[in-house]
């Protein structure tokens, strides 16, 4: 028997849905070793999950910041670098854009980059509750070692490239 899981993406807007395929697995005759998920696979499909999601979430938000929101007019590239995010299920890498400002926006700085603004914390508030809550239960070393699934380390996410080549 073979498993195969996806998400389908459904867009707010008019864009086409995407299926994207999270993870496959077999089965062969039923054991007790083999019934269910095991370990390994359960955090695969996971890291499967949280990159897709993610992957897209970003790509979304970065596409609604490539227009200045003062005058909507397209903002030049300036370049991309990485950022870290923590969450509970590990370091995530985002590509974060920056764009050059536009329309004499009253700021010292000559760019921007949108992402590493929203997300200024680089830690989800979910995460800092976890660990702000087992800090209290116990040893900094065995918190890490309960908090910290290892689903993946390093895993990049960020927007898709556009057919134009542009962001």
């Amino acid at each position: 028997m073979k498993f195969r899981v996806q998400l389908v993406i459904e867009s707010n807007d008019d864009r086409p849905d995407v299926v994207e395929e999270i993870g496959v697995f077999e089965r062969g005759q039923l054991r007790a070793e083999n019934l269910g998920l095991t370990l390994a696979e359960a955090r695969e499909l996971l890291r499967g999950l949280q990159q897709a999601v993610v992957t897209e979430q970003t790509a979304q938000f970065i596409e609604e910041q490539t227009h200045c929101p003062t005058c909507s007019t397209r903002r030049a590239r300036k370049g991309q670098h990485s950022i870290a995010f923590r969450t509970a299920f590990g370091k995530l890498g985002l590509r974060s854009p920056r764009y050059y400002q536009c329309c004499g926006v009253p700021s010292s700085a000559k760019s921007v980059s949108p992402l590493a603004k929203l997300l200024a914390e680089r830690t989800a508030p979910e995460l800092v509750y976890l660990e702000s809550k087992f800090a209290g239960l116990m040893s900094y070393g065995m918190t890490v070692s309960v908090l910290y699934l290892p689903v993946g380390s390093g895993q990049t996410a960020g927007p898709r490239p556009s057919a134009d080549g542009g962001p």
